[in-house]
């Protein structure tokens, strides 16, 4: 009985030191050890946010203690050390809180709040799909316009155009090949001078309730490009197809935009139209306002290291 109490005592004794053993390796080696998933480290070490690598601090530096424990370039922020040139929660002073957009991280540079795009592109205060988002397809700002009586989107960093029914793409343009003289009945087919096209077909007259303009045989009463006359074409606004009906112009929005005045607009993401139109975001000082599944937020907010109040 005395010999397995003996035995057990020595397992433990044997474990004891070899736990003060981890422990003591882990407090010498820890400098540019990346931190633990809650931005953690072991005794003697913090985790710097801007790297997320334990950074040794001394014994006495951790929460509560003085700013004079800290580094010469690093103050204390809430009893932690921290550097206000590259800390995104306290960015050019306590407290100064850095934000970023929808597939953003935010950063702090030099003291002031920016944001990074991992596997996007950073276009002005959005993170863009440059393969995917019709205002920034390819690059940045490069706009897809949509055609009169079609729709545009990028596919694979390119513009590409899909036309409403009864309309077939020709070139850049949507057509209706049973009226347009210069494609008629198909892609590239033009009429003689002095014909017509009428159901697809060159001829010398129109129907008798189409209207002739300039060699299309049209029903200006629901035409786009000829809405209530020959000379009224009704505009179509990005991410919108014109419309008309009755002689009136209309247009209508593709999927995942609202009608907001003349425009086409992503309330889900729209500053000046979050969640519905007319419904403006504010900014706050310093930074830009943003808005993420129909909800305001804030970009880019600081406070200048002068009205920052150090812990």
């Amino acid at each position: 009985m005395l010999g397995a109490r003996l035995f057990r005592a020595l397992a433990l004794t044997v474990i004891s030191l070899a736990a003060w053993s981890c422990a003591n390796d882990l407090s010498k080696n820890l400098d540019g050890k990346s931190c633990n998933a809650n931005h953690e480290c072991s005794s003697g070490y913090q985790c710097e946010e801007a790297t997320l690598l334990c950074i040794r601090v001394g014994a006495d530096a951790g929460p509560g203690s003085d700013a004079g424990a800290c580094p010469e370039d690093g103050p204390s922020c809430s009893g932690k050390c921290t550097k206000l040139d590259s800390d995104p929660k306290n960015c050019g002073g306590c407290g100064a809180t850095c934000s970023a957009p929808a597939h953003g991280v935010a950063v702090c540079l030099d003291g002031a709040c920016n944001f990074a795009c991992p596997d996007r592109a950073a276009c002005g205060d959005v993170c863009a799909d440059l393969q995917s988002d019709p205002e920034n397809c390819g690059a940045c700002g490069r706009s897809c316009s949509a055609p009169v009586d079609g729709d545009a989107r990028c596919v694979a960093g390119k513009c590409e155009i899909t036309c409403a029914a009864g309309r077939e793409s020709c070139g850049d343009r949507c057509v209706d090949l049973e009226s347009d003289p210069q494609n008629c009945g198909e892609c590239e087919n033009v009429c003689a001078p002095g014909l017509v096209c009428s159901g697809g077909e060159c001829k010398t007259t129109c129907a008798s309730t189409l209207s002739n303009c300039n060699g299309a045989c049209l029903d200006v009463s629901s035409s786009a490009s000829h809405c209530g006359d020959c000379d009224t074409a009704c505009p179509s606004p990005n991410h919108g197809s014109a419309l008309c009906s009755k002689s009136s112009c209309d247009f209508s929005c593709a999927d995942g935009f609202e009608k907001c005045g003349s425009s086409c607009v992503d309330t889900q993401h729209s500053p000046s139209n979050c969640g519905e139109c007319r419904h403006t975001c504010d900014a706050p000082a310093n930074g830009s306002a943003t808005c993420d599944d129909g909800k305001s937020g804030r970009l880019a907010t600081w406070v200048t290291p002068s009205a920052a109040a150090p812990a």
